[in-house]
């Protein structure tokens, strides 16, 4: 299980973080892999999903469920979605620097 930490939203501070996912489950000391910006929304539950992402992602891998196969596949997908949007994204902003 990560660990995860939320603070309230503070508008006189102009950057930073307020909240966020440790990106390993054994180390507090690591990096996030979840970042909320100082002025950012942030859902408790769904942060609280974060913490256990891995517990869940494991579970999902039970190909006689079809229920979870279906939502593993989705979430795959969803992550190849997101990082093609992202480089896509990234190409866009190299292209417009030349």
């Amino acid at each position: 299980m990560r660990t995860a930490y939320l603070l309230p939203i503070d508008i006189t501070i102009p950057g930073g973080c307020r909240g966020g996912v440790s990106s390993s489950p054994e180390d507090e000391d690591t990096d996030y892999a979840l970042e909320i910006g100082n002025c950012c929304f942030a859902d408790t539950k769904m942060l609280a999903l974060c913490t256990v992402v891995d517990e869940v992602l494991e579970l999902l891998d039970n190909p006689s469920i079809e229920e979870c196969t279906r939502l593993k596949k989705q979430i795959v997908a969803t992550a190849e979605s997101l990082n093609k949007q992202l480089l896509d994204a990234y190409e866009r902003k190299d292209k417009s620097h030349d």
